[in-house]
């Protein structure tokens, strides 16, 4: 009975993994409005549904914001096109800041630049139940531009506010003697007061922003111009703004560029890194290297470098890194370089930097096959187990871009069982043999193939993590004993490779409890 009970939990596993995969999905919405382009900047998950916040470009050169509503099954419930000319007389949405605060389940706040040249940005509380603008922090210098914001929540309905170096600034300072970053929190339970203003000497460009558990905050960026070498900072700064400590690492090539930055589960800070010839500091072409600091930032702790197999990996194409909604790994998601070839990509290391698993995504075949190319500009965690990536695509047909949202589960499968087998080709099954199945002890692998071709086996849990990997040599018998001990109750899978990778067999195996 023990065994057969375990045999359920495993087949109920199994099943739940199936089922699961069907509220993913890969849509093009149809929006009730017509443009030159549109866009999803980012997502905010809800319980019941999300919001998504994009920008539509219009004949008459204005961008227009329109927030749209879907259901978890990515079916389209409302959308709307606010006037957000009350805000300003000029709105660049298109710079519609990645980061957002949802104070509550109606009221979300978001910068966007507001002026012409992106000159500076507004903070803005929207009510979604009353459909309603509230400006809450004018930031920037108007005549000069931006390079980055970012806000952040800090704690009882306090909004911290983070500004980065203008552009002048930065491409002709000197690093920190003319750097700086402009940092404030205000309350937004107490008619908006501003709490605190801080000019702090820190440097050029912000790439993120934390809160720490005491309310304090974690700025990190590039110190970069034309004129000197470029340094990687960490400021840390108390909720009264005061600056409690700075740190930098040397980057002695003003050539590099620093698409994304980050903290990962261990705290320390990530960067991606590539150079402007297209050969990152891992020495590999179509690639860019994920390098984690250590805590003083003096030295790389890790470093390693992600490469796709159909597309150029370089700087314009790659749009976020972050840390996994479990904080045990990084993700990196971008687009294909081929405006042909449009396809969106998620690449998953650990915090350590071992390649985990990386998907390609395409337009869906329902769509046509008339897109050009890609743009995702976010990834979000749902709290559901699950990511939605938000961008667009380009229709060659309409000569215009659309919306493009896709939900993928934790391993970032559109499909049942990608977490388990990466290729869905496989055509020759059942060619090897798992006796006993259900098993409780040492499991007998038999070939039923030629054993000369198979070169590697791999088993995968129900997560789709490794828990044996093996290369096999010519003096292979006709069967091959696996110790009982690797494995613990559940629902696994064996696969078996040639000596190209390629996938010659797969298998099932449910390991059930000792009697």
């Amino acid at each position: 009975m023990e065994n057969v009970k375990y045999l359920m939990l495993a087949i109920m596993l199994f099943l739940n993994l199936n089922l699961k995969s069907q509220n993913y999905f890969n849509v093009m919405p149809d929006l009730p409005f017509l443009g030159v382009g549109s866009a999803a900047r980012f997502v905010v998950h809800r319980e019941n549904d999300f919001l998504v916040f994009g920008d539509l470009d219009t004949v008459s050169g204005y961008e227009a914001l329109f927030i749209s509503r879907f259901d978890y099954l990515g079916n389209l419930l409302e959308v709307r096109k606010p006037d957000f000319k009350i805000i300003s007389d000029y709105v660049s949405v298109d710079n519609l800041n990645r980061q957002f605060i949802k104070l509550n389940d109606s009221i979300i706040v978001f910068m966007c630049n507001t002026f012409p040249g992106d000159m500076s940005s507004e903070v803005i509380a929207y009510n979604f139940n009353q459909n309603s603008f509230k400006i809450l922090s004018h930031t920037g210098i108007i005549t000069d531009s931006n390079i980055t914001s970012y806000l952040m929540d800090a704690e009882n309905g306090q909004i911290a506010v983070v500004e980065g170096l203008t552009v002048n600034a930065r491409v002709f300072g000197n690093g920190l003697t003319k750097g700086f970053a402009n940092f404030r929190v205000f309350d937004y339970n107490n008619n908006n007061k501003n709490i605190e203003v801080v000019d702090s000497v820190l440097g050029s460009d912000i790439r993120h922003f934390d809160i720490l558990p005491d309310s304090s905050f974690v700025i990190s960026g590039i110190i970069s111009s034309t004129l000197h070498d470029n340094n990687i900072f960490q400021t840390h700064i108390d909720k009264k703004g005061l600056v409690l400590s700075h740190k930098e690492y040397p980057v002695k090539n003003t050539a590099l560029y620093w698409e994304e930055m980050t903290t990962n589960g261990d705290n320390h800070l990530v960067f991606l890194k590539q150079d402007s010839t297209g050969v990152p500091h891992c020495s590999q072409l179509n690639a860019v290297s994920i390098n984690t600091l250590s805590e003083d930032l003096k030295n790389v702790l890790h470093e390693s470098c992600i490469t796709h197999n159909t597309a150029d990996i370089l700087p314009d194409n790659i749009d976020k890194l972050c840390s996994s909604s479990d904080n045990k790994g990084l993700l990196v998601v971008g687009n294909a370089k081929d405006q042909d070839n449009p396809f969106a990509f998620l690449h998953r290391s650990s915090n350590e930097g071992t390649v985990e698993w990386m998907r390609s995504y395409y337009p869906s075949k329902k769509f046509g096959s008339h897109f050009k190319s890609t743009k995702i500009d976010n990834i979000t965690a749902t709290g559901r187990g699950s990511y939605i990536l938000s961008g667009s695509v380009y229709d060659n047909i309409e000569l215009r871009n659309k919306m493009w949202i896709m939900q993928v589960d934790e391993f970032g499968c559109l499909e049942k069982d990608c977490n388990l087998v990466q290729n869905s080709n496989i055509e020759h099954l059942g060619q090897i043999k798992i006796l006993p199945n259900p098993s409780s002890g040492d499991i007998e692998i038999q070939f039923l193939i030629d054993n000369r071709n198979a070169k590697n086996i791999q088993i995968l849990n129900a997560q789709g993590h490794t828990i044996y990997n093996k290369n096999i040599g010519q003096n292979l018998d006709s069967k091959l004993i696996l110790d009982g001990h690797i494995f613990t109750p559940g629902l696994y899978v064996l696969l078996v490779k040639d000596k190209d990778g390629v996938l010659i067999s797969k298998e099932k195996i449910i390991r059930v409890e000792n009697r």
